[in-house]
C-alpha cells in the first residue's frame, strides 16, 4: 500500500507519525522527512510572498494586473483590463482556471504560459462568481517575478522558504530525486488495486500553482507561521468577497469554514497521484496536516482531520442533515454538468442523488490521459441548493447549486469549481 505522514501541531509542540511505503515498485518507508508533493497548498506559499511585497509597497491588489503586466491578455479584454491580484487570489477572475500548458523547463516558462492564457473563454464576469482557478496563479507567479525581479523559485527561497527555515522544501525535480521522495499511486477502481502514477512531475510553469514539494516537518513550520498573529497573515484568514453560495468561502488563497463555532482555514492538494491538506485553527495555535501518495488520500484527509479536531479541540464537524425533498425539487437538479476537469450526470435515486463522474485528461501535461473514473457518489439535499455528500469515502464534502437572474439552476460548484448546466 502507499504511504502517509501526519503532522499534529500544538502550541507547544508538533507530533509526527508515518506509515506505508514510498513507492509499492521500490519501497522505502515513509518518514516525517519523506518528501511529498503538496499540490496546491502551494497556493498559500505563493500568496505569501506576494503579500510580503504588499508589505513593503511594491504590490496594490487592487490595482488592475495590466498595471504590473501590461501584456497580459484574455479571450475577453475588457476582462483582462479589469481583473486585479486580489480576484486571482480569491479564484474570481471568472476565465478558464483548469489550463495546465507545457512551456518547457527553461526560466521563461512561465512568462509563456503566461502568454498562453490570452485564449482562455471568460466563464463568469470578473469577480462575480468563485470558481477555482489554477490559470489565475500562473498570472500571480508571473507577478512575483516582474516585481522581485528574480526567477519564481529564487523569489519564493528568498521571500518565504528561508525566512521561515523551510530548508527540506523544494520546487525542481533535480533537488528532490536526490532525497527520500515519494511516487504518487492511482487506485484502479474497476481492478481493486493501486499502480504507480507517470509521471511524476508537473510542468516548471506550474510551480506557482502546485510545484511545492515538502514533508511533514517543513509543513509543521510553516502551519506555525501561519498560527500567528501577524499581520501578513492575519490579511490571508479574513474574509473575502464575492459571498456566492454557501460553500467556498475563501481568504486570500486559503478556504475558510466554521467548526463547533471555531474558525477554519484550510488547503487542499492533489497532483498525479499524491493528495494532502493542511488546516488550522487560528484561535487554538493548532494545526493538522496529512499528506499522501495515494489518488484516494482526500478520502482519508476528510475524515482524519473531523476526527482531530474533536479529539484535540473538542470541534465536533456534524454529519449533514438532509431534508426531505421533493420529487420535484430533485427533478430540476437532474442533468449533465460541463466541468473542467471532468463532466457529471445528476441523477434521482428514490430521495437522493446520485453523481457519475466522467473524468477528463490535460493534467498534469496537456496530453496527459484522463485518471481512472470512480463510482458515483450518492448526494442528499441538505440545505436549499446545498448538496451534501453521503457516502463515506468523500463524507462532509458538499456542493453548491447557483443559479441565473430568472431561478434556473445554471452551475453547479464542485470541488471549489463551477459546471455549466447542459439544458437541451
Amino acid at each position: 500500500m502507499p504511504g502517509a505522514a501526519v503532522v499534529v501541531v500544538h502550541p507547544d509542540r508538533a507530533t509526527f507519525e508515518a506509515a506505508g511505503v514510498t513507492n509499492v515498485e521500490h519501497p522505502l518507508p515513509v518518514t516525517p522527512d519523506t518528501l511529498f508533493q503538496v499540490g496546491s497548498i502551494s497556493k498559500t506559499f505563493t500568496t505569501t510572498a506576494l503579500l510580503r511585497l504588499v508589505e513593503r509597497g511594491r504590490l496594490d491588489l487592487d490595482r488592475p494586473v495590466r498595471e504590473y503586466l501590461p501584456e497580459f491578455r484574455l479571450a475577453d479584454m475588457e476582462a483582462a483590463a479589469q481583473v486585479t491580484p486580489r480576484q486571482l487570489l480569491t479564484h474570481s477572475g471568472g476565465f478558464y482556471g483548469d489550463f495546465f500548458p507545457d512551456t518547457g523547463d527553461g526560466d521563461d516558462a512561465l512568462a509563456r504560459a503566461v502568454d498562453e492564457l490570452g485564449g482562455l473563454a471568460q466563464l463568469t464576469p470578473v469577480g462575480r462568481v468563485r470558481s477555482y482557478s489554477n490559470s489565475g496563479f500562473y498570472v500571480l507567479g508571473r507577478l512575483l517575478e516582474i516585481l522581485s525581479g528574480q526567477r519564481f523559485e529564487d523569489a519564493m527561497a528568498r521571500l518565504v522558504l528561508r525566512p521561515l527555515g523551510l530548508r527540506n522544501t523544494w520546487y525542481f525535480p533535480t533537488d528532490v530525486m536526490t532525497r527520500r521522495f515519494v511516487a504518487g499511486h492511482e487506485w484502479i477502481w474497476a481492478e481493486n488495486r493501486n499502480r504507480v502514477a507517470r509521471p511524476w512531475a508537473v510542468t516548471r510553469a506550474t510551480n506557482p500553482v502546485g510545484g511545492v514539494v515538502s514533508c511533514a516537518r517543513d509543513l509543521a513550520r510553516y502551519a506555525r507561521f501561519h498560527l500567528s498573529d501577524r499581520p501578513l497573515v492575519a490579511a490571508m484568514r479574513q474574509p473575502q468577497p464575492p459571498h456566492t453560495g454557501m460553500v467556498f468561502a475563501k481568504g486570500l488563497a486559503w478556504v475558510r469554514r466554521e467548526v463547533g463555532g471555531a474558525q477554519i482555514v484550510e488547503h487542499g492538494g492533489a497532483t498525479l497521484g499524491q493528495q494532502c491538506l493542511l488546516t488550522l485553527v487560528p484561535e487554538r495555535g493548532f494545526a493538522v496536516a496529512l499528506l499522501t501518495n495515494s489518488s484516494r488520500g482526500r478520502e482519508a484527509a476528510g475524515g482524519f482531520v473531523r476526527w482531530a479536531l474533536e479529539a484535540y479541540l473538542g470541534l465536533k464537524d456534524p454529519d449533514p442533515a438532509p431534508l426531505h425533498p421533493s420529487p420535484e425539487q430533485l427533478e430540476e437538479l437532474a442533468g449533465d454538468y460541463h466541468g473542467q476537469l471532468a463532466d457529471y450526470r445528476l441523477s434521482v435515486s428514490g430521495a437522493e442523488l446520485l453523481l457519475a463522474t466522467t473524468p477528463k485528461g490535460g493534467f498534469p501535461y496537456p496530453d496527459s490521459p484522463p485518471p481512472p473514473t470512480p463510482p458515483p457518489l450518492r448526494l442528499a439535499l441538505q440545505a436549499d441548493d446545498r448538496l451534501a455528500v453521503l457516502d463515506e469515502r468523500l463524507r462532509g464534502e458538499v456542493y453548491d447549486v447557483l443559479r441565473d437572474g430568472g431561478g434556473e439552476v445554471e452551475w453547479i460548484r464542485i470541488g471549489g469549481r463551477i459546471c455549466k448546466r447542459l439544458y437541451s
